[in-house]
């Protein structure tokens, strides 16, 4: 009896695997098919360096917000995502040029857009602005206060607005020095806001004292928490209390921390994209 049953088990699990493997409609399509764009073509394709330059007014307010609705698309590679939950709906690319975040409504971005994954983005229904000078592709968004903000592309227009080009490698992923004698040079922070940067040798103000982001208060409004680093004015390591990483301790000694450099104000804010960004020396 208990042989029947294995057997079928074992018939079960094929069927739904094989379900999962296609698609009903059409036997033929793969998972990896339904991701995405596929009819997507470069046609004006420009660099994220020249995307910025374009939208520079709107990119230097600290909260702006602007329509593209232009035949445009940007492609690079995926830098950082949602793996460990510290990077929260969002996934940031580079094109060799710069960087750029893009906010999609949508969980488990990791599973279908890994570091190094190439992609091209078409810009045609989204909009460009920033949040803390933080420059961020999206929607327009209202809130319940009246304010407007880069909002998160519903998973609908996300699935008609990229194109996976490729498989991944991460080998073609860059990791600029932070030079720390230029934390509070505008021009510097303009430059590179958004790139997948290491600043070395440095310590946690608060290493083997306090871990990454304990709850801040009892209401749940604080979600993310600033560490900062010893001797660095203006720079600070900024983790999600709902990342994996989140109650584990803030590491002592000299470190080299690796991470998507980001701003809010004049601030820089790293954000981990796992726990393994941080190297004890």
């Amino acid at each position: 009896m208990k042989k029947i049953t294995c057997i079928i088990l074992a018939c079960l699990c094929c069927i739904v695997t094989g379900c999962k493997d296609g698609d009903w409609d059409n036997p033929g399509k793969t998972t990896a098919d339904t991701f995405g764009n596929n009819a997507l073509q470069e046609t004006n394709v420009v660099t994220i360096k020249k995307l910025k330059e374009m939208y520079e007014s709107t990119l230097a307010q600290q909260y702006g917000l602007t329509e593209i609705g232009k035949d445009l698309q940007i492609k690079g590679r995926v830098l950082g995502n949602d793996i460990e939950g510290n990077i929260y709906s969002k996934v940031v690319i580079d094109d060799g040029t710069g960087a750029i975040m893009i906010s999609v409504g949508e969980g488990g971005l990791f599973a279908y857009l890994p570091v190094g994954q190439e992609i091209l983005v078409d810009l045609s229904k989204l909009w460009i602005g920033t949040y803390g000078y933080q420059p961020q592709l999206g929607v327009y968004y209202i809130s319940s206060a009246g304010k407007t903000s880069v909002g998160r592309i519903s998973r609908a227009l996300w699935n008609q607005s990229y194109k996976l080009l490729g498989a991944p490698d991460v080998s073609k992923i860059d990791t600029i020095p932070f030079n720390k004698a230029k934390i509070g040079e505008v021009d510097y922070m303009i430059e590179n806001v958004g790139r997948l940067m290491t600043i070395k040798d440095v310590k946690m103000k608060n290493g083997g004292k306090a871990v990454w982001a304990a709850e801040a208060d009892a209401s749940g409004t604080q979600t993310e928490v600033n560490q900062s680093i010893s001797g660095l004015n203006g720079i600070y390591v900024r983790t999600s209390t709902y990342a994996d990483f989140a109650n584990s301790p803030i590491p002592e000694g000299t470190l080299d921390i690796t991470g998507i450099f980001t701003r809010y104000g004049s601030d820089w804010q790293i954000y981990l994209r796992t726990e393994a960004d941080v190297v004890k020396k």
